[in-house]
């Protein structure tokens, strides 16, 4: 609303970073390593405008990049070669390791669809095949959607120091 900024989570020394919304705007699932391992830590309020919580960890699970869940159930998260999903009240509700299934042997960035029905991610595979990939969350191996070391494709790129040009890499 325009208003001042204020710090919700801070522990001296620590780092903390990936902070993320909830959709209800009532938490904030972030990454630190205020317990001396980088975990996920959720901070929350009661309503919209009231005061923040004490941040409490999520979850002893070691994860990255958190990312909510559309309707706010829990938080999906890289863990190295799976992704789990986290409910809210840190229970692990699900842990996929896809390289078995689909021959990915790297991913990260994990995003939702917009109707929360599929997970995105950038990966590679054993081939060598680098790209975004679909993931439904009721499960199912991941498809290759688009082939980001495709050289036809054109991207974006600096081309002088004030702006920017479309050409390929």
């Amino acid at each position: 609303d325009g208003g001042p900024s204020s710090i919700v989570a801070s522990v001296p020394g620590k780092a903390s970073n990936s902070p993320v919304w909830s959709p209800s705007g009532l938490q904030i699932a972030f990454q630190s390593d205020r317990s001396g391992r980088s975990r996920i830590w959720l901070v929350s309020r009661d309503s919209v405008g009231r005061p923040w919580h004490e941040a409490v960890q999520l979850t002893d699970v070691r994860c990255s990049t958190p990312v909510w869940a559309r309707d706010g159930s829990g938080v999906l998260c890289d863990a190295g070669r799976d992704l789990v999903f986290l409910a809210r009240d840190g229970r692990v509700s699900w842990r996929r390791n896809l390289v078995p299934s689909s021959g990915l042997v790297g991913y990260g960035a994990p995003a939702y669809s917009r109707d929360g029905r599929t997970i995105y991610v950038q990966g590679i595979k054993e081939d060598y095949i680098f790209g975004t990939y679909a993931i439904p969350v009721e499960g199912g191996p991941p498809r290759l959607v688009m082939q980001l070391d495709d050289p036809t494709l054109s991207v974006p790129r600096v081309t002088s120091p004030g702006g920017l040009g479309v050409g390929p890499n």
